[in-house]
């Protein structure tokens, strides 16, 4: 038996912060010294939940869909994690296509960092995710 692929469907920042602050809140309260962390690609809404009490960011554009989500992390010396990913949410499991997936991934991941510490996230702040699981493959 397979699973269905779920597909992302977008979400306003607003909505997103509605969901996302109230449930960090109630875990930080509950939970004073626990590692939070969410997972957005707007800034906003990582601004408010750092607010909230999150302590990391989990950006799986890597900083691309939002060009204030990098900026933000460094003006907040917060750790963010950069995901590699080909196309966007709805469309990264539609048949990738790779040259050669290692050198890709790993090129994507490099550019990121450094566009991340340009952005003033010290590197001991950044963290990757290679994004395995999504899909990557080595066919043509």
């Amino acid at each position: 038996m397979s699973l269905p692929s779920p597909t992302p469907q977008s979400v306003s920042a607003e909505a997103e912060c509605d969901r996302i602050v109230p449930v960090i809140e109630a875990i930080r309260s509950e939970y004073p010294s626990l590692p939070i962390s969410v997972d957005t690609t707007k800034a906003s809404v990582a601004k408010a939940a750092i607010a909230a009490g999150a302590d990391m960011l989990n950006d799986v554009s890597a900083g691309r869909f939002d060009p204030e989500m990098l900026p933000l992390a460094g003006k907040l010396k917060v750790p963010i994690f950069l995901m590699h990913m080909l196309g966007t949410p709805s469309t990264m499991q539609v048949n990738p296509q790779y040259q050669n997936v290692i050198s890709e991934v790993k090129q994507f991941l490099s550019d990121a960092i450094s566009i991340a510490k340009a952005c003033g996230v010290p590197t001991h702040l950044v963290g990757i995710d290679p994004g395995i699981g999504f899909w990557e493959n080595t066919r043509t």
